[in-house]
């Protein structure tokens, strides 16, 4: 595509910086993985709990000591899960001391540059939409996934109801429906993995990576096949050079290290999408 094309969508990219950087405060800022607060719901439990734990303490004086002496031994043998628990929350506080306008700003810059890119690199529009789209989504999701360790539903939800109607409207533009299927099975085998693996391996992969799989997969599949496999290639290479740089750093162990995966599955995804293009 032209040159002016590239320089519209970088516009629009930029457009987007501020609502971009609503959305990321707005999920960065809240800690992930964590279980409702029983009080909340269930205000007499709370306060029956409570009771029962006061009188724990009379009738156990040693117990507070020995409490305090067990989770000091659990952070002792388990280093690594108390340093992500830190990492995570100072990510959250980190996020959320960034000036709004300069998060903004940055965020705009970001999605400018991608979106023109793609803009350039990519035919029809509707496949530059789709790019510019996955990467407008995926922006706050890596940046969630870094800082909170989620992926929240509704933003893998947009981004895949997103990239489905620009393919679809690009199929129906051009006549691309061979293309159009290939995507669709590259976003079913791409969830289709990561489910597995989050149901054999618990840990290794979440709900979260399979749910986002499915506009990712789409995507690269619509480039082809080998664009697919390319790309999963590119993630797994990425998240294992920042786990070597995490270990090599004493920030984690092989054991009980954890890497969020959604940064390096959507980088691979673009990355390669927009290097391939002809």
């Amino acid at each position: 595509m032209s040159l002016a094309a590239g320089f519209t969508a970088a516009v629009a990219g930029a457009v987007c910086g501020w609502p971009t950087s609503l959305v990321i405060r707005g999920y960065a800022g809240q800690p992930g993985k964590a279980a409702p607060h029983a009080s909340a719901d269930h205000p007499t439990t709370a306060s029956r709990s409570a009771t029962t734990h006061a009188h724990t303490i009379a009738d156990h004086p040693t117990t507070p000591g020995s409490a305090a002496t067990a989770h000091a031994d659990t952070n002792a043998d388990h280093p690594a899960t108390a340093s992500s628990s830190a990492t995570a929350g100072a990510g959250r506080a980190g996020v959320t001391r960034i000036p709004p306008a300069v998060l903004a700003c940055a965020a705009g810059a970001v999605l400018a540059g991608l979106a023109g890119t793609a803009a350039v690199r990519l035919h029809p529009v509707a496949a530059t939409a789709a790019c510019g789209w996955l990467a407008a989504c995926g922006l706050p999701l890596a940046i969630v996934d870094i800082t909170a360790r989620r992926l929240p539903d509704p933003l893998t939800g947009a981004a895949f109801a997103g990239v489905t109607g620009a393919l679809l409207a690009a199929a129906i533009t051009t006549g691309s429906w061979g293309q159009l299927g290939r995507a669709a099975g590259g976003a079913a085998v791409v969830f289709a993995f990561f489910a597995a693996l989050a149901l054999l391996r618990p840990g290794s992969a979440g709900p979260g990576d399979a749910k986002l799989g499915l506009s990712t997969g789409a995507l690269a599949a619509w480039c082809g096949w080998g664009i697919l496999l390319a790309s999963l290639f590119a993630a797994f290479a990425l998240a294992a050079l920042y786990g070597l740089g995490l270990l090599a750093a004493g920030r984690t162990t092989l054991r009980s290290g954890s890497v969020p995966f959604g940064p390096f599955l959507l980088a691979g995804c673009i990355a390669i999408v927009l290097i391939s293009a002809r």
